[in-house]
């Protein structure tokens, strides 16, 4: 399958990607020798603009099970779904979650948010135009030295993070299994690991509103020790609020808190200490081979849009 998605991908990358990027970048996805025991492979980025959360989470699992590249996605905030009544934002649970022990269904229901069911772990999240995106699918291979289970992954990513924002934000860190600034949390992220590869994916709160994320979200059963009972709006803060531009701020990082591309364009910078970060893929591009896979029927797919009237509908009468 994923030489199928290879010979795919290979058949679109010859028309507008290759003219986009560097032929030397791209060419089969050859490496580039930075230190006698590290090869940086080529990481492709896909710049979604503003795009819903739920398209974006069955692209990346597709990408994840059925391709052998590296890939970056960056989400600038996603667009409501298409259902017209779902308005304000989706609330992601992990695979493994109770959508009744974790959510307020009835209020859901109310307002027309959307409740989705990703592919991989984790907790829960409120999504709305204000977070940002960022999911990376890795071969383990692109990084040797990290073994590909949850804790070192999360050490790497920390480390990530911390060398794209610390210029900005000098609170920024991991702590226990999340970022935070100071002692607030500032992102979501979760895990997927499958053979040979691995996803992790972050919710950055750049913006949020936190009036709705109280009225969603139930208090988790299972937080972190530094939480220390505080409630969701104690507990979370607005990456924004916090970030400073300084003097060694390189010029393509000048630029207004309110653009949406800052923690992307941080980022970005920090992944080439690890990776050949040059190409960069159209979304349609990336669609069109992805329609050239196997139907997605070949394997199991996850990521489901979940029908918030079904449950509630089947909540006990003391809910």
């Amino acid at each position: 399958m994923r030489a199928a998605a290879a010979a795919a991908y290979a058949a679109v990358h010859s028309s507008s990607v290759a003219a986009a990027t560097s032929t030397a970048a791209v060419a089969a996805a050859t490496t580039v020798s930075i230190a006698p025991t590290l090869v940086r492979q080529p990481l492709y980025v896909i710049r979604l603009g503003r795009y819903p959360i739920l398209k974006q989470l069955q692209l990346e699992e597709r990408l994840l099970r059925e391709t052998n590249l590296n890939w970056c996605l960056f989400n600038s905030g996603p667009a409501p779904p298409e259902d017209p009544t779902h308005a304000h934002g989706s609330v992601i649970i992990g695979l493994s979650g109770n959508p009744s022990k974790l959510v307020h269904l009835k209020e859901l229901k109310e307002d027309g948010v959307a409740l989705i069911k990703r592919y991989s772990g984790g907790g829960t999240v409120y999504l709305d135009n204000g977070c940002r995106m960022i999911s990376l699918l890795v071969n383990s291979t692109a990084l040797p030295h990290v073994q590909p289970y949850p804790r070192p992954i999360m050490s790497w990513t920390g480390q990530l993070y911390s060398s794209a924002f610390n210029p900005f934000i000098p609170q920024f860190h991991l702590k226990e299994n999340d970022y935070v600034i100071g002692t607030k949390k500032v992102a979501g992220n979760a895990q997927s690991i499958t053979r040979g590869r691995w996803c992790h994916h972050t919710s950055f709160l750049w913006d949020y509103d936190s009036g709705r994320m109280m009225r969603y979200l139930k208090q988790p059963e299972k937080v972190p020790d530094y939480r220390v009972g505080r409630s969701h709006q104690d507990f979370v803060c607005r990456m924004k609020e916090y970030w400073q531009h300084h003097d060694i701020t390189p010029t393509t990082l000048r630029s207004s808190n309110d653009d949406p591309e800052l923690v992307f364009k941080a980022t970005q910078l920090a992944l080439a200490q690890w990776f050949n970060v040059d190409a960069t893929v159209s979304l349609d591009d990336v669609l069109t081979m992805v329609a050239k896979l196997p139907p997605p029927s070949q394997h199991i797919e996850m990521t489901q849009n979940l029908n918030v009237a079904e449950l509630v509908a089947s909540l006990p009468l003391t809910h």
